[in-house]
C-alpha cells in the first residue's frame, strides 16, 4: 500500500468515527475559521460572481454539505464526493431537510476519493476544495486531476490553514511562528482533542508551482479576517486572527 492511499485510508476512518460530532459543531456554528472566516468571504464571492443555474459543480471532501446545498439552491448540478461514508450521509441528511425537492434532486452524492472521476465522464465548470489540501500529499497529482476535470476557462476554489497559521507554536496561552519552511506534517486536534490528526503542510511556493504545472493559474488570492460578529466563546481567538493570518484563500482557472 502506497503512502497515499494509506493517508486517504486514515482519513476517512478519522472522519468516519468524528462525522456526527463534527457535522453537530458545524450547525452549532463551533468552528471559527469555517463559519466566521472562510465561510462569509466565500459565499460573498460567490453570490457577486455570476447566475450558478445549469453550472456543473463539484464539491470535493463536501463535509456537512454546506456548500453543495448553496449551489443546489442555485439551481446547479453538484457532484458532492467524500472519502467518509458517515461524512456523506449528514450531507445527505442536512441537503434533504434543508432543499426542496427539485433542489435536492440536482445533488449527485458519491462515496469516493477525487480519482475515481473519470475525466471522459465528467466535466466541471466550478471545483470547490473547502480545506482538504492538508490531506493531500501529492499536489503534482491532486492538480493534474483537477485540472483534468475543469472545463477550459473552469474556476478551482481552494481553501486552506494559512502556511503562517501551520507554522506557529503555542506557548502559555501565546503563539510564536516556529519552522515556517518545515515539510513535516502537523498535528490539529480542531475536532477531537483526544484524537488529533495530521495534516501535510503546502507553502504559497509549493502551491503555485505545482497548479500552474496542470495550466491552473492563480487569479485572486484572498487572506480573510474574522467577521465582526462572533459567539464570545470565539471572540478571543477572533481577535488573534484579526492581526495573524489564519486562512487562505485561492482562486485558480484553468487555460489551454
Amino acid at each position: 500500500m502506497n503512502n497515499n492511499t494509506e493517508f486517504e485510508r486514515i482519513v476517512k476512518n478519522y472522519y468516519n468515527k468524528n462525522a456526527e460530532h463534527y457535522f453537530k459543531c458545524r450547525l452549532k456554528d463551533e468552528y471559527l475559521f469555517n463559519e466566521f472566516i472562510e465561510k462569509p468571504l466565500l459565499l460573498d464571492l460567490f453570490d457577486n460572481m455570476r447566475d450558478f443555474s445549469y453550472c456543473k459543480v463539484l464539491d470535493v471532501g463536501c463535509g456537512p454539505g454546506f456548500y453543495t446545498k448553496y449551489f443546489a439552491e442555485k439551481k446547479a448540478h453538484v457532484t458532492s464526493i467524500d472519502v467518509s461514508f458517515n461524512m456523506l450521509k449528514c450531507a445527505k441528511k442536512f441537503c434533504r431537510e434543508n432543499l426542496s425537492k427539485d433542489d435536492y434532486m440536482n445533488i449527485k452524492f458519491m462515496n469516493v476519493p477525487l480519482s475515481n472521476l473519470s475525466p471522459n465522464r465528467y466535466s466541471f465548470d466550478l471545483i470547490l476544495c473547502t480545506f482538504i489540501i492538508g490531506y493531500i500529499s501529492n499536489l503534482d497529482l491532486f492538480f493534474s486531476q483537477v485540472s483534468s476535470l475543469l472545463k477550459e476557462k473552469g474556476l478551482l476554489v481552494l481553501s486552506m490553514i494559512h502556511p503562517v497559521k501551520a507554522a506557529c507554536i503555542y506557548h502559555n496561552g501565546y503563539s510564536i511562528i516556529g519552522n515556517y519552511f518545515s515539510k513535516s506534517p502537523y498535528e490539529t486536534d480542531f475536532i477531537s482533542k483526544k484524537n488529533p490528526i495530521l495534516l501535510h503542510r503546502h507553502h504559497l511556493e509549493d502551491i503555485t508551482q505545482h497548479s500552474s504545472k496542470s495550466n491552473l493559474l492563480i487569479e485572486r488570492i484572498f487572506e480573510p479576517k474574522p467577521v465582526d460578529k462572533v459567539p464570545t466563546n470565539l471572540l478571543r481567538k477572533s481577535l488573534e486572527y484579526k492581526q495573524k493570518p489564519s486562512v487562505l484563500l485561492l482562486f485558480f482557472r484553468k487555460i489551454i
